[in-house]
């Protein structure tokens, strides 16, 4: 059963390491404070950058011993499940000769094979190091981090980020089943249909990493995919995977995802198990209530703790009930590296089952300030001069960005967006219907201009391949950073010249 926590940048948002000097928790707001946090968080961008792991960014602290560089590689438009061939070269930007020992992922999940030679660097003195990294199947701006040690650092000496965007001929969500809540004693047939990008045509032809729990066909003449569960799935939270070969050049495997929960017969309180913010050098304890079948004596057996330092215990609830047991999880006392995160597993002999819970929590430095952010807003609402330098600042914007006229002939296309802080480019498609056949007819996806929410953006492109006379419908797409697409607009008539 694969597990739904793992050493990966996609838990990140839930369960994180926090080392700056102040933390910010927002409280339910009214209308007025919501229109008051719109203006402050201007405020306070405007002097803090803000590190997003969702977007590919990399939110590593900056470290004081860094002794040699990298040309950190861009490998621009990918699709999922490709393999990445990157060579990147180290200096040594020190004023003393190092040694470059050994270069190790930051994140545990990331299958890549590092080729290097160990190597002694003078000042100025460079170096190659070659990945080949299986990209996952996900989609949306990812950036894969490397870690460079010398053999006498414990702390690393430099870093190598490989960054991309992940591009989809398959809509990822036709290829995710959630099924929610599943008693262990039930079993799933679903089928997932297929959905390619406007204009595509994919058919999956075989099924090329099956899976434990779920048997799988292909149906449809390759325009869907049955699954069907099979019995004795384990306890809890689980994420399935199942990869099948499609006929498409670009996204030549799709991974679909069967998610869930089964409830089995002991129920826990708490699924995951959430510490909240726990302190460097402080530990934290949560106990949750294992509920069993009314009137069937719970017999708890082996108790295992991975992926984190904690202790479980079990012990009778109050009231005292046969089908009743508390587990404590208490976690051992933090220090800064890494965010407690992990799963606690619990056996229970008389089901023949094991119930994995998932835990963790967010990890703040000792001599961090915790703020309350609805109590800020409330002092800045009784300060008008705070509030207008914020709106002075939000209203000040700089000249918008714009691009020039492509040359040649056929149809120009024009828009502006306001905002692209969340958005990794556009796309274009075209038709001589106004309500199907649409097919992207820009080959690249046009990349945005700025990143800087502060700043507008004018587009202009043309579409040379049009053919005089014709009469066409357009509308433009929007891809968001994190894999998502929209249109922007309704279909527009062009008439070619």
């Amino acid at each position: 059963m694969t597990p739904l926590f793992a050493d990966d940048p996609t838990y990140l948002s839930e369960y994180s390491m926090i080392n700056s000097r102040s933390v910010w928790f927002l409280l339910p707001l009214n209308k007025a404070s919501s229109i008051a946090l719109a203006f402050l968080l201007l405020f306070f961008c405007a002097h803090k950058q803000t590190v997003a792991a969702a977007n590919g960014q990399d939110e590593t602290e900056d470290r004081e011993l860094v002794l040699v560089s990298s040309d950190d590689k861009d490998v621009g438009v990918t699709f999922p499940n490709d393999l990445l061939d990157v060579v990147s070269t180290l200096k040594n930007i020190s004023s003393k000769t190092i040694s470059v020992d050994r270069i190790t992922s930051r994140w545990a999940s990331t299958a890549a094979e590092i080729e290097f030679k160990k190597a002694t660097l003078a000042p100025s003195e460079t170096m190659q190091v070659r990945f080949k990294i299986q990209n996952r199947d996900s989609v949306g701006r990812y950036s894969h981090i490397f870690f460079v040690y010398s053999d006498n650092s414990r702390e690393p000496i430099g870093k190598i980020a490989i960054r991309g965007f992940a591009d989809w001929i398959i809509d990822p969500v036709s290829m995710t089943l959630d099924v929610g809540l599943l008693d262990y004693q039930k079993s799933i047939e679903r089928t997932l249909e297929v959905k390619a990008r406007a204009g595509e045509s994919v058919s999956l032809t075989k099924i090329s990493a099956p899976n434990k729990w779920f048997d799988a066909k292909i149906v449809k003449s390759g325009k869907a995919l049955q699954i069907d569960s099979r019995k004795g799935m384990p306890w809890g939270a689980f994420d399935e995977q199942i990869v099948v070969d499609t006929d498409n050049s670009h996204q030549r495997k799709a991974t679909f995802h069967v998610k869930g929960d089964v409830r089995g017969a002991i129920v826990p309180s708490m699924s995951p198990i959430d510490f909240g913010v726990v302190r460097e050098g402080s530990s934290a304890e949560q106990i949750v209530r294992l509920e069993g079948e009314v009137g069937k004596k719970i017999e708890v057996g082996k108790i295992q703790v991975s992926g984190a330092q904690a202790s479980a215990t079990i012990s009778e609830c109050i009231p005292a009930s046969i089908s009743c047991k508390l587990l404590k999880l208490k976690l051992d006392e933090q220090t800064m590296g890494r965010a407690p995160r992990g799963i606690v597993s619990i056996s229970f002999p008389q089901y023949d089952a094991t119930l994995p819970i998932i835990f963790g929590g967010a990890l703040i430095g000792k001599d961090t300030v915790v703020r309350d952010l609805a109590k800020e807003i409330e002092v800045a609402n009784q300060s008008s001069a705070g509030i207008s330098s914020a709106f002075r600042a939000a209203t000040n914007r700089p000249t918008a960005l714009e691009m020039s006229v492509p040359e040649g002939r056929g149809p120009l296309l024009k828009w502006e967006m306001a905002n692209e802080s969340k958005i990794f480019g556009y796309e274009i498609y075209r038709s001589t219907d106004a309500k199907r056949g649409f097919s992207r007819v820009n080959e690249l996806i046009v990349p945005r201009l700025s990143g800087d929410g502060g700043i507008s953006s004018v587009y202009r492109w043309r579409d040379s391949s049009a053919k005089a006379g014709e009469e066409y419908w357009y509308y433009i797409g929007v891809v968001y950073q994190d894999g998502t697409k929209e249109s922007l607009n309704s279909a527009q008539k062009v008439l070619a010249k």
